[in-house]
Parts: structure tokens; sequence; C-alpha cells
């Protein structure tokens, strides 16, 4: 499996531009377009877990600090009950995850949701210390909800459609988990957070390479 830790290596000798900053924007949502199911919500025929990342494009070394989703909101007291969520990081080949990248091995992190009274749209912000080098990759947060049929909420289209439609890994398909753009023609709402960062002379970017399983 192809992933990247959930973790600074102090060897790398990464340094951050001051001052944090948005590294990718795609968080205006369609209310109005379909949906994605994204969180690990138990099993069927009593409940669903779904995996969906995002195509994103890292023109620089990041170091990212936190990753936001929006969401469809109908029961604010069960958004309340969320509290982790998966990381997943996967190098992009083609237009769908390689079949053995498993977002169910994913790095667990904390996530604070949040509803916009105003407007009842939710957010999930999960706190991540990530550092990755120029490239482009499948970027996902997936929240552990509780169990019901379709999990709790789902998250929200984008406004903005950027490279490859995002893909959905179901995890109890049939006839085996697999990659598929169960939402074709859609990217699903995200917000990537942190600093620029430059490495120093003493260490080359080979170590960030190191991250790869």
């Amino acid at each position: 499996m192809r992933k990247i830790m959930l973790t600074t290596l102090a060897v790398m000798a990464l340094v951050a531009v001051a001052g944090a900053e948005v590294l990718w924007d795609q968080s205006d949502y369609d209310v109005s377009a379909p949906g994605f199911f994204n969180t690990e919500s138990g099993s069927p025929p009593f409940g669903m877990t779904m995996f969906t990342m995002s195509d994103i494009v890292v023109d620089d070394v990041w170091h990212v600090t936190s990753i936001t989703t929006h969401w469809s909101i109908l029961d604010v007291g069960g958004w309340e009950l969320i509290s982790q969520a998966y990381v997943n990081i996967f190098p992009k080949t083609g237009p769908l995850p390689e079949a053995t990248d498993d977002p169910t091995l994913g790095t667990v992190v904390t996530i604070v949701g949040a509803v916009d009274p105003g407007t009842g749209i939710g957010t999930v912000t999960a706190t991540v210390d990530l550092n990755i080098e120029p490239g482009e990759y499948w970027i996902g947060v997936t929240p552990i909800a509780p169990a019901g049929p379709f999990g709790v909420e789902v998250m929200l289209s984008s406004a903005t459609h950027m490279g490859d439609d995002s893909p959905s890994y179901d995890a109890y398909g049939f006839p085996e988990p697999m990659w598929m753009n169960f939402t074709p023609g859609q990217d699903a709402t995200i917000l990537v957070e942190g600093d620029v960062t430059v490495a120093t002379e003493e260490h080359s970017l080979t170590n960030v390479k190191a991250l790869f399983r």
C-alpha cells in the first residue's frame, strides 16, 4: 500500500514559511449537486462505510495543519457525536486510486464538527501535522460516524471542479471493495490549510519521499 505517514520527521529539516495560509481551496459548495457518502458507519444491512477523496495538486513542499470538508446537516445532535476521522493521502497516478490503496488503514485523527446556524451547513475540520512534497495526490477525510443506513450526513460537492472526479471506496462492496465514481462529474468539497515549507541544503527531498509505503 502506498500511503503517507501523518507525522512530522525532524530529520527532514523542513522550515515553514511564517504564517498559516490556504494551500488548496475547493470549499465553495453546491447544495443543488449530488453529494458524497463519506463515513465509517458500520456495514450492510444496518450501515455503510464509504471513503471519498479529492484530487489535490501540491505545488510546493507543504506543511499541512488542517483539512476541512463541508456537509449537509439534518441531525445536529448526531453531528456532535463525531470526534474522529480517517485521513488518507495516496500519490495520484490515474483517474482513480490504485486497487492497493486501502483507506480503511488510514490514520485516525481528532476532528471538530460545527454547524452554521444561518445556512445549516456543517463542517468537519481534521487537525494534522503532515509534510508533503510537490506532486499530485488523493486526499480525504472520512468521519467515524454513528451507525445508520448511509452514515450521519452527506458531504457536499464543490462548486468548482478541478482535475478528476472525486472517487469513493465502498468498504463492503460486492464482490469486493473497490474504487468508483459514485458521483460522476463532481468534486467533493475540501479546504487544505498550513504553511509552505522549504528544505535545508543538507536535507534533500529524497527524505520526504521516504514517507511513501
